[in-house]
């Protein structure tokens, strides 16, 4: 089913945005913050 491939690719980015606000919360990687 369409739907379901769309509902997993929004699952999939939300989990990816998640990923890189968890990665800015490091200060070990401050190259992160100079790509906002």
């Amino acid at each position: 089913m369409k739907h379901d491939a769309h509902v997993l690719e929004y699952i999939l980015y939300t989990d990816f945005m998640a990923y890189l606000d968890h990665l800015h919360n490091y200060d070990d990687y401050p190259f992160i913050h100079d790509l906002d």
